[in-house]
């Protein structure tokens, strides 16, 4: 699960930074950079949008970056991992940057973000079904 939060977190950081990102996308990101707590990788995704970006390589070794940090940090793997799954926001960035990828030819990039959305979707259903389970009365006990 942690890489597919790492891919989603990554792409909640890169989609922020694009014009066609939605005000879900940027309030995930806010909070998202307030968890990871790094300006200077806040700053490096400006420059890689500002240069065109990001290119899939980019997104890539950002996702990389971070599933190093939530590797070694269970705290910031749950508060990622709860950030992510939380509404649709990391979809929609993930949808965001696949679209961007395949306008430009990316199609692997394109593909792995859609593979990611997916997960996360899978998570988020899994997280529905339990607080549903959760939320029902019990059966008396005999």
């Amino acid at each position: 699960m942690i890489a597919s939060v790492a891919d989603a977190a990554s792409a909640v950081l890169l989609a922020d930074a694009l014009p066609e990102a939605g005000a879900g996308v940027a309030a995930a990101a806010g909070e998202l950079r307030r968890l990871v707590a790094d300006e200077i990788l806040v700053l490096e995704i400006q420059g890689w949008v500002e240069a065109g970006g990001p290119d899939g390589e980019q997104h890539y070794c950002l996702a990389d970056l971070l599933r190093t940090r939530l590797d070694a940090d269970p705290a910031l793997a749950a508060g990622a991992a709860r950030l992510v799954v939380r509404d649709g926001s990391a979809i929609a960035a993930l949808e965001t940057l696949a679209r961007l990828h395949s306008t430009h030819g990316r199609t692997g990039a394109a593909a792995w973000c859609r593979e990611a959305a997916d997960a996360i979707g899978r998570a988020r259903s899994a997280v529905g079904r339990s607080r549903a389970l959760s939320s029902r009365p019990g059966r008396p006990r005999r």
